[in-house]
């Protein structure tokens, strides 16, 4: 008899607490939720996104983050919203028991300003992704001008690698392969503060300091890129404070293993 009582006792208390969660969890998701905490990462001081832009962008997709339930809160589609934002990297939405929630963006971060032969202005990001001017920002990256048809609408870097017709006349994927590696230089990205694409495709570099060019050329191979800026490294630390910043009118770093600099002309 008490083996049945014990039994007996058990299911209740089992059906007590399966009781008790389903109320709780009703209790939860009735819940008005708090405004969310929007927290942007963005990679130094580039802030291409506010607080009140993301908040504006989800109400004109019809998405409610004030005076809402949780249950009504539609984190995945927050996600994706965000993630199709042309400034957003990454994006997670967050929500905790206690009515408050979170919504993350982490931004892109720029790597070169394109200005091409359309009079049209755009960012390259770290990842060969383009991104939209800002009305709140301006990125301090390398300007990219001169013979530059590729629109503001072109595809990603890694989908004209993969496409032989877009790759034959597209200039993106030299652009960012060798403006990303100046970006993560500190002392290129100190030294180098322009980059032109001439009409013959060269690429064409403007130091800070001093008055020459620096032919880089074109990039064939990834190897030519680290190749070419450490000839360029040892150039001017070792060469340039001696022959001074004023002798050379170019400087070729087109050749292999050597670099050909022309005087300037007195």
């Amino acid at each position: 008899m008490k083996a049945k009582l014990r039994i007996v006792a058990w299911v209740l208390y089992a059906v007590a607490v399966i009781f008790l969660m389903r109320f709780v969890k009703e209790s939860h998701n009735d819940r008005i939720m708090d405004f969310p905490n929007i927290i942007l990462e963005t990679p130094l001081e580039n802030v291409f996104l506010s607080n009140i832009d993301v908040k504006e962008r989800l109400k004109n997709k019809g998405i409610q983050v004030e005076n809402v339930q949780r249950k009504a809160l539609q984190t995945s589609l927050i996600e994706e919203i965000l993630k199709e934002m042309p400034e957003v990297e990454d994006a997670k939405v967050f929500m905790g028991l206690d009515g408050k929630w979170t919504i993350y963006g982490k931004i892109r971060k720029p790597v070169a300003r394109i200005f091409n032969m359309k009079g049209e202005s755009y960012y390259i990001d770290d990842k060969g992704k383009i991104m939209p001017l800002s009305p709140i920002y301006t990125a301090r990256v390398v300007p990219v001008t001169g013979k530059i048809r590729d629109s503001q609408d072109s595809r990603s870097v890694n989908e004209i690698i993969n496409n032989d017709s877009l790759k034959s006349i597209s200039k993106l994927p030299q652009t960012y392969a060798i403006t990303n590696y100046v970006c993560n230089d500190a002392f290129l990205n100190a030294l180098i503060t322009q980059i032109h694409v001439a009409n013959n495709g060269d690429f064409v570099l403007i130091p800070r300091v001093g008055m020459q060019r620096i032919i880089f050329g074109k990039v064939d191979k990834p190897t030519d890129i680290e190749e070419r800026f450490e000839k360029l490294k040892v150039f001017y630390r070792q060469a340039m404070p001696y022959a001074g910043w004023g002798k050379y009118e170019t400087i070729n770093l087109k050749f292999k293993k050597q670099i050909v600099c022309t005087k300037r002309s007195l």
